[in-house]
């Protein structure tokens, strides 16, 4: 998974590897792929040592439901410095546009 900061979007790309997992989940349980909980279990490895991590709209004063993902500070100032929601959370799913395109894009806040 690659994380490519746009000007004014974030553009999230997968490689083979994770288009063929997201395609057996898939093909398992459609429904699992419409989940927020399968949205935070499938990007939760690379959030673990990268700076992006997921943001709660609340910690940013964010009027939305949509998911999004933040970069945090460093030393004294841990607030949220940068911030990319999926605006498109109500008509797809993240995990369902990457498996079929490969890429999405966040919209930067």
């Amino acid at each position: 998974m690659e994380f490519i900061r746009e000007e004014k979007r974030l553009k999230i790309t997968i490689d083979d590897i994770d288009r063929k997992f997201l395609k057996e989940v898939s093909e398992d349980n459609h429904n699992q792929l419409c989940t927020e909980k399968a949205e935070y279990d499938f990007f939760a490895p690379y959030f673990e040592n990268g700076e992006f991590e997921w943001v709660f709209p609340e910690d940013i004063n964010a009027l939305t439901s949509a998911p999004i993902i933040g970069v945090r500070g460093e030393g004294e100032n841990l607030n949220i410095i940068e911030a990319y929601g999926y605006m498109d959370y109500a008509i797809y799913s993240m995990l369902e546009e990457l498996e079929t395109h490969g890429e999405i894009f966040l919209q930067k806040g």
